[in-house]
């Protein structure tokens, strides 16, 4: 009887699970989404640190941004106007800072595990990939499907 091998292709591989120790907690949930969105072969064991640091940033970002509109709310809720305020403003920037400071994080450790579009396009070829979207944007596959450099006619 033949042996079938751990890392045969077809035998699927399970996804990772986000390790019981991630904090804040709210980031296993981000974990668990980035990580349905994608093949499971596309995080290894080399990347759960990068992957483990931005589910981080970004659970944290959003409680900054929770913060950010509490402030708002409490200048509004004084009748002041909290981009006029030097006070309120001071304590906004403050926020917003802390909120920018997550946020080129997550840009940079997203990229570096290959979730956005510059990570995964060359720049000299981003053009010709947006040309492609933006021909077949708008267009149903019944009305073009055969009609290669035909005008698009509705299949009857």
């Amino acid at each position: 009887m033949p042996r079938i091998r751990p890392e045969s292709p077809f035998i699927p591989r399970a996804r990772p699970e986000p390790p019981a120790d991630l904090v804040p907690p709210e980031a296993a949930d981000e974990w668990r989404a980035i990580v349905a969105r994608l093949p499971a072969e596309w995080f290894t064991e080399e990347t759960f640190g990068i992957l483990r640091e931005l589910c981080a940033h970004l659970a944290y970002a959003k409680q900054i941004r929770a913060g950010i509109e509490e402030i708002k709310a409490a200048c509004v809720a004084e009748g002041k106007s909290w981009a006029l305020d030097p006070a309120w403003s001071a304590k906004l920037s403050a926020r917003w800072a802390d909120h920018k400071a997550q946020t080129q994080s997550i840009a940079t450790l997203a990229t570096k595990l290959r979730l956005t579009n510059q990570s995964r396009y060359q720049p000299d070829k981003a053009e010709d990939e947006r040309a492609k979207v933006a021909a077949a944007a708008g267009r149903k596959p019944w009305e073009s499907w055969g009609n290669d450099g035909d005008e698009a006619r509705p299949y009857v």
